[in-house]
């Protein structure tokens, strides 16, 4: 199932069918006269389609064609048109819904289209699937509800259900959506929005055709808004689809030159599978409206239910405030120019679209779009490795192993990019988001405008943010308050766990990079060290704790250039004010919570949780990119044991790495082993409750500082920095996902590389999670064998402190070894 929660837990109902119209589906638009009455429905409308619908030689097509003619031929929703062959399979899915409903005035609506514009899916399917059917009692049906024959075909339907709405908000920009669910003779109506799914009750639609046929009447006059579509999301005109791809494929081409830093899952942004957007954000704050052209989100959007963040690659169209500045500055050369003409050729585009030769141009940019994504795709390993081949001739300092320098190219090259004005500068990065609507938890926006208001160091570049509206109310979730006041129906079942409300939100940010792009250790102590310092002053100047320091919230900013990259901390959206709120509960992301709040999930975030999260995003980063002798115990962020009826616990041996007070892999960079060794040090004090350390952490948390400033001001920086270019990727440790099942398994493939015959050349296996420690994977280090027998020498000096952990006795699968 899509999503990371069953769709059971997310149900609200069943709602009587009157109530569901009157209070979803009531059209406020229509004047005093109101919602005009529907014609007589004759009572054997649908018998035709009922016989299909319940055929023991069931015929799938013809029932979803008889039921879509049905519709259209009486005339139920005049204003739209139900097919049942016009949505394409969703490639990144492979599912395809049986019937669904498009506006008689969109062009998809002629011909097979993709997801773009359908209004609602029809689920249509035997009698024995209805997807509800254990969730609620009803006397509708003549089998008993305890009948567990049937039990595996109505969760499958739910499963179903769950992969059709995840497809279609994953590709719309929706408030909510509605939906019908046919088994057999028996129609339910379903409301879905990001809180949950309200569902009414079963009806007979062959004995009652007048309540299927007032639904699509009542669908046919609402409003866009009433419908579910977000008012400040439109379709992009051609214009601004082609200059989107233009900016991508721009950068595109300047990161394989060098001018920028490489951004990963780039390419996916022009998915011609998804369509393209043109989003209006108004700032809260300034009052000005900022519009930005999207299509496929790079980060998220797999969720259903929840805050379902999806991060998005946006083009920054100008505005009103843009054009004003530019004309009063004058022409300033040929880059104005060509920018101008990129305006114009917007308002022409927007002309030409409803010329005949508007289709067969985008399809010509589509094909372009194509082929340069495929080069993209089909280069982007080699990118990296070609990246830590440049790495290896040059360090941070601009020093080749010649000797030789660097700067003077680079910084020529640098001017001269950064001299024409490139439509690839106006890419941004916008988060869309359902921001949880409790009590404590403040909006992202008035956070960011706080810690500015302290003066908080290295925070994201905010362009504007703030909650969506809609009728001059902020887009909310209806699902979790009905859930309130639907359990005095009978047969009701509400889970208040899930049921929470939600307030959609936007914001615009400059583009920053994740960790997995740092080029060297050098940089990776710096952008910590930014972070750090960052987590410090919003403690100490405003009382927030950020409480989700992890690997995706450490970011780089390229705002100075390739050579002088800084951190940001990012997503502040789950911090928490002190000033105003009390921490209640635990909260971060697993890997890189501290040990304390692991093994005591009812503990209260602290400041120092906050700080040993830094301290793990060090740690699990240099692991993954950077070489180093030994095997790393990566099973530490990993580890969790799950409780029922509890929360579930972790983060003893994260503990027990702390308290050791060394690591059992050494990194061949002396600068990073270094760094991470004295924080060690401090953290091993921490948790003794003793030494110096200790005492200086507890009085003044920038203690820690002063140690990524000694690395970083270090006078003979060559010889500090030596071995600290990022690993290619033929040398990193292999990524295993481990999901919330006990008994997902795990396949992990090491390679090795050609100038190494001594290394071995592949260890496969396939571990059962809960039988084998990860730690039990040698990890590449990509040293060389001169470098790998002087750490065994240190090694033996420290008592055999590097030696390999024993493996569990519990271990079922043998690794095998190629020869």
């Amino acid at each position: 199932m899509t999503g990371n929660m069953k769709l059971d837990e997310h149900i609200v109902g069943p709602m009587p069918t009157n109530v569901f119209f009157e209070d979803l589906m009531s059209p406020i638009g229509l004047g005093h006269e109101g919602l005009p009455k529907l014609k007589r429905v004759s009572k054997k409308v649908f018998q035709e389609f009922g016989k299909l619908a319940i055929d023991p030689v069931y015929h799938p097509y013809k029932a979803y064609a008889q039921f879509a003619q049905t519709v259209n031929d009486n005339r139920f929703c005049p204003n739209f048109i139900l097919r049942h062959d016009a949505v394409q399979i969703a490639h990144s899915t492979e599912i395809r819904p049986n019937v669904c409903l498009f506006a008689k005035d969109s062009s998809e609506s002629l011909h097979a289209s993709s997801w773009a514009s359908l209004e609602f899916i029809v689920s249509i399917d035997v009698y024995s699937a209805d997807p509800f059917r254990f969730t609620f009692k009803s006397s509708q049906y003549n089998l008993r509800c305890e009948d567990l024959q049937y039990k595996h075909e109505s969760k499958a339907g739910q499963e179903r259900l769950s992969d059709y709405f995840s497809a279609q908000f994953a590709r719309q920009h929706r408030i909510f959506t509605f939906a019908i669910c046919i088994s057999g003779h028996h129609v339910r109506f379903l409301r879905v929005d990001r809180s949950g799914i309200i569902v009414s009750d079963v009806t007979n639609y062959v004995k009652n055709p007048r309540i299927l046929a007032e639904f699509f009447w009542r669908y046919n006059y609402l409003s866009s808004a009433e419908r579910g579509f977000d008012p400040y999301t439109v379709p992009a005109s051609m214009g601004e689809r082609r200059l989107l791809n233009q900016a991508v494929l721009e950068y595109l081409e300047r990161s394989k030159k060098g001018e920028v830093r490489r951004f990963p899952n780039l390419g996916v942004t022009l998915d011609k599978e998804f369509p393209a957007y043109k989003i209006r954000v108004v700032d809260e704050y300034e009052g000005d409206v900022h519009e930005f052209v999207v299509r496929r989100h790079f980060a998220g959007g797999s969720d259903l239910f929840g805050r379902a963040t999806r991060g998005y690659v946006a083009l920054r169209l100008r505005n009103q405030e843009d054009k004003d500045d530019e004309k009063s500055q004058g022409d300033k050369g040929g880059a104005n120019d060509d920018k101008k003409d990129g305006e114009k050729q917007v308002k022409n585009d927007e002309q030409d679209d409803e010329k005949e030769g508007a289709i067969e141009d985008e399809k010509a940019d589509e094909k372009e779009v194509e082929k340069e994504l495929e080069m993209d795709n089909g280069e982007g390993e080699g990118d990296d490795k070609d990246e830590g081949m440049e790495n290896e001739k040059s360090d941070q300092n601009g020093h080749s192993k010649d000797g030789k320098t660097n700067n003077g190219k680079d910084d020529k090259e640098g001017s001269n990019a950064a001299a024409r004005d490139f439509l690839s500068n106006r890419l941004v990065f916008l988060k869309d988001a359902w921001r949880t609507a409790d009590s404590d938890l403040e909006k992202e926006s008035d956070i960011y405008n706080d810690l500015k208001e302290h003066s908080v160091s290295f925070i994201p570049s905010v362009i504007c943010a703030g909650d969506v509206f809609c009728n001059g109310k902020p887009q909310r979730t209806t699902t979790g308050m009905f859930s309130v006041t639907i359990p005095s129906i009978k047969g009701a079942k509400i889970s208040r766990k899930s049921m929470r409300k939600y307030v959609h939100h936007r914001v615009v940010q400059n583009l920053a990079f994740p960790l997995s792009t740092v080029r060297n250790a050098r940089e990776l102590i710096q952008v910590v060290r930014d972070a750090l310092q960052s987590l410090i002053e919003a403690y100490k100047r405003g009382k927030r704790l950020h409480r989700d320091v992890s690997q995706g919230n450490v970011m780089i900013s390229d705002a100075q250039g390739l050579s002088d990259a800084r951190g940001i901390l990012n997503d502040w959206d789950v911090s928490l004010n002190l000033r105003k709120f009390v921490s209640r509960k635990s909260v971060g992301t697993w890997y890189y919570m501290s040990s304390e709040l692991l093994i005591h999930p009812e503990k209260n975030n602290d400041i120092f949780d906050d700080l040993e999260s830094m301290f793990w995003v060090l740690v699990y980063t240099a692991a993954q990119y950077f070489k180093h002798m030994g095997w790393f115990p990566m099973h530490i962020f990993r580890e969790r044991l799950e409780q029922q009826g509890r929360d579930n616990t972790g983060g003893s041996g994260k503990r027990d790495f702390l308290i050791e007070g060394r690591t059992r892999a050494k990194f061949c960079c002396p600068g990073l082993q270094d760094t991470i060794e004295s924080l060690l040090n401090v953290w091993r004090q921490y948790h003794q409750r003793e030494g110096d350390a200790y005492t200086l952490l507890k009085e003044d948390p920038e203690v820690l500082l002063i140690f990524f400033d000694k690395a970083l001001e270090e006078e003979e920086a060559d010889e500090l920095w030596r071995d600290g270019q990022r690993v290619p990727v033929r040398y990193q440790y292999p990524s295993c996902a481990v999901g919330d099942d006990s008994t997902s398994r795990i396949s992990i493939s090491v390679g090795r590389t050609e100038e190494e015959p001594g290394q071995m050349k592949a260890l496969e296996g396939v571990i059962q999670r809960d039988e084998c420690l990860v730690s039990d994977v040698p990890v590449p280090t990509g040293c060389t064998k001169q470098q790998g027998q002087k750490r065994s020498a240190e090694d033996s000096e420290d008592g055999g402190a590097q030696k390999r952990p024993r493996r569990s006795a519990r271990v079922e699968n043998k690794y095998k070894l190629q020869k």
